[in-house]
Parts: C-alpha cells; sequence; structure tokens
C-alpha cells in the first residue's frame, strides 16, 4: 500500500477536524436544551474551528504548490 501524501493527511486531518466541530455543535446544543453551563464546551469548539482554519490553508498552499 503506498504511503499517504502530505496533500492526503492535510484533507483527512481537514475531514477528521469537520466531524469533530460538527459533534461539538451538537453537544452543545444539547447541553442548551438541558439547560447547562457550555462555555467550556463553546471554547474548546472555537480551538477546533481555529485548527480547521489553519488545515484548509495548509491544504490550499499544498495544492498551490503542487500546480507551479
Amino acid at each position: 500500500m503506498p504511503e499517504e501524501s502530505t496533500l492526503e493527511r492535510a484533507v483527512r486531518h481537514i475531514a477528521a477536524a469537520k466531524r469533530i466541530i460538527e459533534s461539538q455543535r451538537s453537544l452543545i446544543e444539547h447541553l442548551k436544551r438541558k439547560k447547562l453551563p457550555t462555555a467550556a464546551h463553546e471554547e474548546a469548539l472555537q480551538a477546533f474551528e481555529r485548527s480547521l482554519a489553519s488545515f484548509e490553508e495548509h491544504e490550499m498552499r499544498l495544492r498551490a504548490d503542487k500546480t507551479h
């Protein structure tokens, strides 16, 4: 089996980050419905979203480098 390329790894990380973000959003909504605290979970969500943005920027740079 061939080794995963840097671009493939970046795409995989983006997909995983999107799944984590969706899960975190669902958890926050669940907690809100139960009138439970969400601050720590919302902070974690923001961190996950920043990571996703970083992963997406990296993917764009990899794709740009590949076309030159």
